[in-house]
């Protein structure tokens, strides 16, 4: 979990946002609540429950619509043959203690 904490504030090489702490103070300084309209595990990255956890704990203590809050997420669960399996969450998948997290949890 320190390692999904870390990672919500990190920024790329020019400043820019990659973790959801930037968004979400970006969304804030514009006065509008959060999307995050696609979000998933990746098998080639590993199985990790944890970072299932760490978005689901992320975005319940973030969720809201007000500036800078979740309004909504959306889980990107697609196989379309072009991914090899890369995001899907099932018990057949590369991800399935992943799975097991997000049924749980959401």
């Amino acid at each position: 979990m320190a390692d999904f904490q870390a990672a919500t504030g990190l920024t790329d090489q020019w400043g820019a946002p990659q973790g959801l702490l930037g968004y979400a103070a970006f969304a804030r300084s514009q006065g509008v609540p959060l999307a995050v309209p696609e979000w998933s595990g990746v098998a080639d990255q590993g199985d990790s429950p944890a970072f299932i956890q760490g978005m689901h704990d992320w975005f319940a203590a973030n969720a809201g619509s007000g500036p800078g809050q979740l309004l909504y997420e959306i889980l990107f669960d697609i196989d379309n043959g072009a991914y090899g399996g890369n995001f899907i969450l099932s018990t057949t998948s590369r991800l399935t203690t992943s799975a097991d997290a997000y049924r749980r949890l959401f």
